[in-house]
């Protein structure tokens, strides 16, 4: 019965994980969450080969270096504060290794803009970036406080200068618990929709609904809209569903 299953889904130690993805390879989505943080890592060994696998969250970015998945184009993680470039250094040999290219990231809790924007260089075909914000943790740069990021994706980049992917086609954003400088995100979002070929066409932004964009901002979204950006403004229980999708994570029915 395991080989006929296309998701997985469940919260375990990472030995349980480890044992039942080898009897289920024919997995098209999977949501992979370790819950034993004290246990210790294994030696990698044999990769686990899921050759249809096309979507996978981790809780835990170790768990890329137990994994080859050829056929996968979403990838969502977790990524704790100061992980971003350990993050780095694990996708090279995942992506070598499983021979896959990516077309989206979905990045949750603490990501830092320099990693992210590290990764985005490297791995032009991720053309849809999301981004979960749940914990602030502002460094002596600021890049890990969820505003200062959208200044280091506006272009040029006011932080360190230059164009932090161009290529992006949709960049979604989801705020919990957490507020957004509504002003500083129109002028994202109008600094990429900018010239003769503009990359963005699509747009989220999720929050919990504690804060409403000034009419100002409102006036220049709405506008942004006028000119053919797909942007969706949720808040709320629809903007937490949302993000749910945004890491597979569905409701059980």
């Amino acid at each position: 019965m395991h080989h006929r299953l296309i998701r997985y889904h469940l919260d375990a130690p990472w030995k349980i994980h480890s044992e039942l993805l080898k009897l289920t390879p024919n997995l098209v989505e999977g949501r992979i969450h370790v819950f034993d943080d004290d246990e210790s890592w294994p030696d990698s060994g044999e990769a686990i080969t899921l050759f249809r696998l096309a979507r996978l969250f981790v809780s835990h970015i170790e768990v890329l270096n137990y994994l080859r998945a050829p056929a996968l184009d979403g990838l969502a993680v977790e990524v704790a504060v100061n992980e971003g470039p350990r993050l780095l250094h694990l996708l090279d040999p995942f992506t070598t290794r499983s021979l896959c290219v990516l077309r989206t990231l979905c990045l949750e809790q603490s990501p830092d803009a320099p990693s992210t924007a590290e990764i985005l260089r490297k791995y032009p075909s991720i053309t849809r970036i999301a981004i979960i914000f749940d914990t602030y943790d502002k460094d002596d740069a600021g890049f890990r406080n969820p505003n200062s990021f959208l200044t280091h994706f506006t272009i040029p980049d006011p932080i360190v200068g230059g164009v932090v992917a161009p290529h992006l086609s949709e960049i979604d954003l989801g705020y919990k618990q957490l507020d957004i400088d509504y002003p500083l995100y129109l002028e994202m979002l109008q600094s990429r929709r900018k010239g003769e070929h503009p990359a963005l066409r699509g747009a989220a932004l999720l929050t919990d609904g504690r804060t409403a964009p000034d009419p100002a901002t409102l006036d220049g979204l709405h506008a942004l809209r006028r000119d053919g950006l797909d942007l969706l403004l949720l808040g709320e229980e629809e903007a937490e569903r949302k993000m749910n999708g945004w890491t597979y994570l569905k409701p059980w029915s």
